[in-house]
Protein backbone atom coordinates (compact mmCIF):
# COMPACT_ATOMS: atom_id res chain seq x y z
CA UNK A 1 0.00 0.00 0.00
CA UNK A 2 2.52 2.31 1.17
CA UNK A 3 4.47 1.71 -2.37
CA UNK A 4 0.96 2.35 -4.14
CA UNK A 5 1.02 6.22 -2.07
CA UNK A 6 4.59 6.72 -2.91
CA UNK A 7 3.97 5.80 -6.54
CA UNK A 8 0.84 8.09 -6.56
CA UNK A 9 2.73 10.90 -5.20
CA UNK A 10 5.60 10.81 -7.34
CA UNK A 11 3.42 10.66 -10.82
CA UNK A 12 1.92 13.73 -9.51
CA UNK A 13 5.18 15.42 -8.63
CA UNK A 14 6.06 14.54 -12.41
CA UNK A 15 3.24 15.96 -13.81
CA UNK A 16 2.95 19.09 -11.57
CA UNK A 17 6.98 19.73 -11.78
CA UNK A 18 6.79 22.44 -14.22
CA UNK A 19 4.18 24.43 -12.55
CA UNK A 20 5.93 26.72 -9.56
CA UNK A 21 4.02 28.38 -6.52
CA UNK A 22 4.67 32.57 -6.59
CA UNK A 23 5.76 33.41 -2.93
CA UNK A 24 5.57 36.93 -2.27
CA UNK A 25 8.00 38.72 0.58
CA UNK A 26 6.51 41.78 2.24
CA UNK A 27 9.28 44.23 4.11
CA UNK A 28 8.07 46.97 4.51
CA UNK A 29 4.23 45.73 6.73
CA UNK A 30 4.26 45.15 10.09
CA UNK A 31 3.15 41.98 11.19
CA UNK A 32 4.83 40.41 7.59
CA UNK A 33 7.71 39.15 9.52
CA UNK A 34 9.52 39.41 12.79
CA UNK A 35 13.21 40.35 14.01
CA UNK A 36 15.28 37.90 15.26
CA UNK A 37 18.34 37.55 17.57
CA UNK A 38 20.33 41.02 18.90
CA UNK A 39 23.62 42.72 18.08
CA UNK A 40 25.11 42.63 15.13
CA UNK A 41 23.48 39.29 14.12
CA UNK A 42 19.61 40.30 14.06
CA UNK A 43 18.24 38.73 11.60
CA UNK A 44 14.75 39.06 9.95
CA UNK A 45 12.46 36.57 9.49
CA UNK A 46 9.21 35.85 7.17
CA UNK A 47 6.56 32.98 6.56
CA UNK A 48 5.17 32.88 3.19
CA UNK A 49 3.37 29.56 1.81
CA UNK A 50 5.01 26.90 4.41
CA UNK A 51 8.46 28.67 3.62
CA UNK A 52 10.72 30.31 5.75
CA UNK A 53 12.92 33.36 4.63
CA UNK A 54 15.64 34.71 6.56
CA UNK A 55 17.46 38.14 5.96
CA UNK A 56 21.00 38.80 7.67
CA UNK A 57 22.96 41.89 7.18
CA UNK A 58 26.45 42.23 6.12
CA UNK A 59 29.21 44.77 5.52
CA UNK A 60 32.97 45.16 3.64
CA UNK A 61 31.22 42.59 0.89
CA UNK A 62 33.93 42.49 -1.99
CA UNK A 63 32.56 42.67 -4.98
CA UNK A 64 35.51 41.78 -7.63
CA UNK A 65 34.71 41.10 -11.47
CA UNK A 66 31.52 39.59 -12.56
CA UNK A 67 31.06 35.86 -11.90
CA UNK A 68 34.41 35.79 -9.04
CA UNK A 69 33.08 33.76 -5.72
CA UNK A 70 32.57 36.07 -3.01
CA UNK A 71 31.16 33.95 -0.53
CA UNK A 72 34.42 34.52 2.06
CA UNK A 73 33.35 38.27 2.44
CA UNK A 74 29.88 37.44 3.70
CA UNK A 75 31.63 36.99 7.24
CA UNK A 76 31.05 40.76 8.96
CA UNK A 77 27.36 40.48 10.18
CA UNK A 78 25.18 43.18 10.67
CA UNK A 79 22.15 44.13 12.31
CA UNK A 80 19.45 43.86 9.78
CA UNK A 81 16.86 46.93 10.00
CA UNK A 82 12.92 47.04 9.11
CA UNK A 83 11.05 50.55 8.44
CA UNK A 84 7.65 50.57 8.16
CA UNK A 85 6.81 53.96 8.97
CA UNK A 86 6.65 57.00 6.22
CA UNK A 87 7.69 56.68 2.68
CA UNK A 88 10.99 54.53 2.20
CA UNK A 89 10.00 51.37 4.23
CA UNK A 90 11.80 47.90 3.79
CA UNK A 91 14.67 46.68 5.12
CA UNK A 92 18.19 47.42 5.66
CA UNK A 93 21.44 47.15 7.21
CA UNK A 94 22.82 49.47 10.96
CA UNK A 95 26.54 49.34 9.84
CA UNK A 96 26.36 53.54 10.27
CA UNK A 97 24.23 54.58 12.64
CA UNK A 98 21.60 57.51 11.71
CA UNK A 99 18.84 57.34 9.03
CA UNK A 100 21.65 56.41 6.65
CA UNK A 101 22.18 53.37 8.88
CA UNK A 102 18.80 52.13 8.53
CA UNK A 103 19.70 51.43 4.48
CA UNK A 104 21.61 49.58 2.49
CA UNK A 105 24.16 52.24 2.02
CA UNK A 106 27.53 52.32 -0.11
CA UNK A 107 28.34 55.44 1.30
CA UNK A 108 30.16 53.50 3.86
CA UNK A 109 31.07 50.33 3.90
CA UNK A 110 29.81 48.01 1.07
CA UNK A 111 26.47 46.15 2.58
CA UNK A 112 24.46 43.39 1.23
CA UNK A 113 21.55 41.28 2.61
CA UNK A 114 21.83 38.13 2.30
CA UNK A 115 18.29 36.18 1.82
CA UNK A 116 18.37 32.64 2.40
CA UNK A 117 15.11 30.14 1.81
CA UNK A 118 16.75 26.77 1.90
CA UNK A 119 14.72 25.65 -1.76
CA UNK A 120 15.60 26.63 -4.44
CA UNK A 121 13.82 28.17 -7.05
CA UNK A 122 14.03 31.53 -9.04
CA UNK A 123 13.94 35.32 -8.21
CA UNK A 124 11.42 37.16 -10.48
CA UNK A 125 11.01 40.45 -8.77
CA UNK A 126 12.54 43.03 -6.61
CA UNK A 127 11.21 45.95 -5.18
CA UNK A 128 13.02 48.76 -3.92
CA UNK A 129 12.47 52.30 -1.31
CA UNK A 130 14.15 55.24 -1.49
CA UNK A 131 15.54 54.12 -4.58
CA UNK A 132 16.87 57.20 -6.77
CA UNK A 133 17.82 57.72 -10.53
CA UNK A 134 21.47 57.85 -9.20
CA UNK A 135 21.12 54.48 -7.27
CA UNK A 136 22.35 50.81 -8.58
CA UNK A 137 22.05 47.34 -6.53
CA UNK A 138 24.57 44.26 -7.14
CA UNK A 139 23.13 40.53 -7.07
CA UNK A 140 25.29 37.83 -5.78
CA UNK A 141 23.48 34.60 -6.18
CA UNK A 142 24.90 31.59 -4.13
CA UNK A 143 28.00 33.46 -3.50
CA UNK A 144 28.76 34.34 -6.83
CA UNK A 145 28.03 37.89 -8.58
CA UNK A 146 25.52 37.47 -11.05
CA UNK A 147 24.33 41.08 -12.02
CA UNK A 148 26.25 44.30 -10.99
CA UNK A 149 25.23 47.90 -11.62
CA UNK A 150 21.28 47.11 -12.29
CA UNK A 151 19.19 49.76 -12.21
CA UNK A 152 15.23 49.38 -11.05
CA UNK A 153 12.37 50.32 -13.41
CA UNK A 154 9.20 51.92 -13.31
CA UNK A 155 8.28 52.37 -9.62
CA UNK A 156 11.77 51.06 -8.11
CA UNK A 157 10.78 47.23 -9.41
CA UNK A 158 13.26 45.16 -11.17
CA UNK A 159 12.02 42.07 -12.92
CA UNK A 160 13.75 39.24 -13.82
CA UNK A 161 14.09 35.40 -13.63
CA UNK A 162 17.46 34.70 -11.93
CA UNK A 163 17.79 31.25 -10.60
CA UNK A 164 19.38 30.20 -7.25
CA UNK A 165 19.93 27.36 -5.00
CA UNK A 166 19.72 27.91 -1.57
CA UNK A 167 20.43 31.96 -1.38
CA UNK A 168 20.81 35.14 -3.00
CA UNK A 169 22.08 38.98 -1.69
CA UNK A 170 21.16 42.30 -2.81
CA UNK A 171 24.28 45.03 -2.18
CA UNK A 172 25.36 48.32 -2.86
CA UNK A 173 28.90 48.83 -4.38
CA UNK A 174 29.32 52.42 -4.92
CA UNK A 175 29.15 55.64 -2.70
CA UNK A 176 26.14 57.01 -3.81
CA UNK A 177 23.89 54.17 -3.63
CA UNK A 178 21.34 54.10 -0.34
CA UNK A 179 17.88 51.78 -0.42
CA UNK A 180 16.02 49.75 1.27
CA UNK A 181 14.80 46.53 0.28
CA UNK A 182 10.65 46.59 0.07
CA UNK A 183 9.48 43.23 -1.06
CA UNK A 184 10.49 39.80 -3.03
CA UNK A 185 8.90 37.80 -5.23
CA UNK A 186 9.89 34.09 -5.84
CA UNK A 187 9.12 31.35 -7.96
CA UNK A 188 9.29 27.60 -5.76
CA UNK A 189 8.30 24.15 -7.28
CA UNK A 190 4.82 23.64 -6.17
CA UNK A 191 4.26 21.59 -2.69
CA UNK A 192 3.29 18.60 -4.66
CA UNK A 193 6.83 18.07 -6.21
CA UNK A 194 8.10 17.60 -2.23
CA UNK A 195 6.14 15.78 -1.11
CA UNK A 196 6.31 13.29 -4.25
CA UNK A 197 10.22 13.35 -4.43
CA UNK A 198 10.54 13.34 -0.77
CA UNK A 199 8.82 9.76 -0.81
CA UNK A 200 10.18 8.79 -3.92
CA UNK A 201 13.62 9.17 -2.40
CA UNK A 202 12.14 7.64 1.02
CA UNK A 203 10.85 4.29 -1.36
CA UNK A 204 14.38 4.11 -3.35
CA UNK A 205 16.07 3.69 -0.17
CA UNK A 206 13.60 1.10 1.34
CA UNK A 207 14.07 -0.84 -1.87
CA UNK A 208 17.95 -0.52 -1.64
CA UNK A 209 17.98 -1.92 2.05
CA UNK A 210 16.09 -4.77 1.15
CA UNK A 211 17.91 -5.68 -1.38
CA UNK A 212 21.03 -5.21 0.25
CA UNK A 213 19.15 -7.45 3.30
CA UNK A 214 18.35 -10.15 0.65
CA UNK A 215 22.05 -10.20 -0.62
CA UNK A 216 23.66 -10.67 2.69
CA UNK A 217 20.88 -13.87 2.78
CA UNK A 218 21.51 -15.15 0.33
Amino acid sequence: MKNVVCAALFSAALNTSAHAVVLHYDFATAGAGMLAGSGDDRQFESLVGGVVLRAQGYKDVVLRNLGDDVSASFDDTEAVTQDVTGGSRGLGVDSEGGDEGTRVDGQGPDEAILFELGLGGLLTEIRFANFSGIDDFDLIVDGVVTLVDQQAGAGDRWLGRVAYRRSFAIGANDNTDSFRVRSLQVEVPAPAAWSGLACATLLLALRRSRGSARALAT
